[in-house]
């Protein structure tokens, strides 16, 4: 697990240019690690707009007509 720190530092690095393999030797870090701190790190926003009223598990039972109410 790296630090929000790391993360924040990894990011600033890659918004400059700095490439993987260069992210990846100057943190002593994984190329593929250092891939995804920036693809979840970097985009990490909060949903917009109200909460989901089902969950995705009943969504996916209501489509597929497995779903059993009970009352």
């Amino acid at each position: 697990m790296y630090s929000k720190v790391d993360k924040m530092l990894i990011v600033k690095d890659r918004k400059t240019g700095m490439p993987y393999r260069e992210l990846s030797k100057k943190y002593d870090i994984p190329r593929s690690s250092i891939q995804y701190i920036i693809s979840n790190y970097a985009n990490s926003s909060k949903k917009r707009g109200p909460k989901e009223k089902l969950a995705k598990n009943d969504i996916r039972r209501i489509k597929t007509n497995t779903y059993k109410f009970s009352f």
